[in-house]
């Protein structure tokens, strides 16, 4: 019987033209997975599925994702502009309990080879992964999915990470 794979597979999708975007995207994203990995496995959260998407056309990369999710309905259409900043990432649940979700990002961070701009993108990496956990547990706990709020209201509430992208 062959093994039943990782319970908390990442792969990724490269929606960008340089190579080196993609490889410094991987470089950051992999190791972030595998610390938080390591925190749902010591607090036996059940598996999740990670797609890490890094996109030229970031709006584009999102509405794709919200138009593959599982919650029904009409959505309006997905922009950057938030108050304070703009979006820089986005955690997309594609099923209503968080055990699949694509997670886009805008690849500015990743464009250059900057100390600071790399420390930016580990932060970035690490707090939309760790959106991941908190819907498994706020699946979990009930308070997601089975308490009228519905799954789009949930990621317009709060799952956006803001930023200015000077």
């Amino acid at each position: 019987m062959a093994p039943a794979g990782p319970p908390y597979p990442l792969t990724f999708d490269f929606l960008v033209d340089d190579p080196e975007v993609a490889r410094r995207f991987e470089e950051t994203v992999r190791p972030v997975h595998t610390v938080l990995v390591a925190l749902a496995e010591l607090q036996e959260i059940p598996g999740f599925a990670v797609t890490a998407v890094v996109a030229d056309d970031f709006v584009a990369a999102v509405q794709d994702a919200i138009n593959r999710s599982d919650e029904d309905g009409p959505e309006e259409a997905f922009t950057v502009e938030r108050i304070g900043g703009l979006v820089a990432a986005k955690n997309v649940a594609l099923m209503q309990d968080y055990s699949n979700v694509r997670i886009v990002f805008d690849p500015t961070p990743w464009r250059t080879e900057n100390p600071v701009a790399l420390a930016h993108a580990i932060y970035l990496a690490a707090h939309e992964l760790a959106h991941v956990l908190f819907g498994r547990l706020r699946w979990i706990s009930g308070a997601l999915g089975r308490s009228g709020v519905s799954l789009r209201d949930s990621n317009r509430a709060g799952t956006q990470h803001r930023a200015d992208r000077r």
